[in-house]
């Protein structure tokens, strides 16, 4: 009799795991381990990748051309090409922001990010008019907030819309033009050594398919976090004040601001993101992203059924700003409406951020300081 019960025991003991073999086995099947990661990144890095920086090194060569052709013969006809060709540029610059990868910096230099070299703002235009005065175009300094792309939104744009002053002070002044040519020679060659280190490691981009902190998934996950949230605390937190240890908004701020294509540069990078999460690459085909990645594992598909929900929720609030006017202007006369994105964004965060990271098991390897 006394056996009995351990029989019992032992019964029970083997039936337990014999069902937790059979869960394990479950949850195996449903692992993040059988998906198709070394998929995803083929996608990514032949869809998306390359031809974003494609497409940006030729717009940017294109936008040397016509900044020479400006400083050669400054009028209002070759302005007027030279800004359409910057903006056309700087659109498809939010297609490529994102990807800031390490072993794209070169080495042995004092580079940055492809970011930081290019695409810092707000620019500081008290500092390239004094590098204009001194006739300093060497860019041997570390003042990235006086060149690449914001720097030539301040050159070319003027918020009063009036062209011919812009052409007159070229005109009246040999060193601005100078200047100019440099930002964007600069500005190319940036964009051109990056292309050109990304061909040479793409392949062992696609082959380091695991998820360790230096995979190639942690990295892109790691780079389209950042590229969200870089929209959310510097194209619109600092503008509106949102940032430590600010007490007021500050719209000179905004991405763009002489120009005043900040919301049009917005959506551009949103839609970008979002392919990234979704896999869509350049050509508008559906392939592996994110989105296919959460959906092979348990409770994915409610965290894309919710990030679905509030990105609708974000383009609803960006659509309801006016796009005819310019996002500094908005943040003075309509701050409600633009905070109104902004907490959509916030709240969106964990979607894309600490909730997938924790679904997918990928590493969050940076300090975005922000709180979420």
């Amino acid at each position: 009799m006394k056996k009995f019960p351990q029989q019992i025991s032992l019964a029970i003991i083997v039936l337990a795991c014999l069902l937790g073999l059979t869960a394990c086995n479950s949850k195996k099947e449903n692992s993040p381990q059988n998906f198709d990661r070394r998929g995803l990144l083929e996608n990514v890095a032949n869809n998306l990748i390359s031809p974003a920086f494609d497409s940006l090194h030729s717009e940017a060569t294109a936008l040397q051309a016509a900044t020479q052709n400006f400083v050669n013969a400054p009028s209002l006809g070759t302005l007027e090409a030279l800004q359409t060709q910057w903006i056309q540029t700087y659109t498809t610059w939010q297609s490529a922001n994102m990807y800031n990868f390490e072993f794209l910096i070169e080495p042995n230099t004092l580079d940055k990010s492809l970011f930081e070299e290019i695409g810092a703002f707000p620019v500081d235009s008290a500092l390239i008019e004094q590098y204009i005065s001194q006739g300093d175009y060497s860019f041997a300094n570390f003042n990235r907030d006086t060149r690449g792309f914001l720097a030539m939104d301040y050159l070319l744009f003027r918020t009063d819309g009036n062209q011919q002053a812009i052409v007159d002070a070229f005109t009246n002044d040999n060193k601005r033009g100078l200047y100019l040519k440099a930002v964007a020679d600069h500005l190319l060659a940036k964009i051109e050594q990056s292309r050109n280190r990304w061909l040479e490691a793409k392949a062992s981009f696609i082959a380091n398919d695991g998820t360790d902190a230096g995979s190639s998934l942690t990295l892109l996950f790691n780079q389209f976090n950042l590229g969200y949230e870089r929209i959310k605390n510097f194209k619109l937190g600092i503008p509106l004040g949102k940032r430590a240890p600010q007490t007021s908004p500050a719209p000179m701020y905004v991405e763009a601001y002489y120009s005043g294509i900040s919301l049009d540069m917005i959506r551009a990078n949103m839609k970008a993101i979002e392919n990234i999460w979704r896999g869509v690459g350049a050509d508008g085909q559906d392939g592996l992203g994110f989105q296919d990645y959460l959906l092979a594992v348990p409770g994915g598909k409610e965290l894309s059924d919710n990030t679905e929900a509030q990105l609708s929720i974000i383009y609803q609030k960006l659509d309801a700003l006016d796009r005819q006017t310019r996002l500094s202007t908005l943040i003075d006369t309509q701050y409600q409406a633009v905070e109104a994105l902004h907490n959509e964004m916030l709240k969106h965060t964990r979607y894309f951020k600490s909730d997938m990271s924790s679904l997918l098991g990928l590493y969050i390897t940076y300090d975005s300081g922000d709180g979420d």
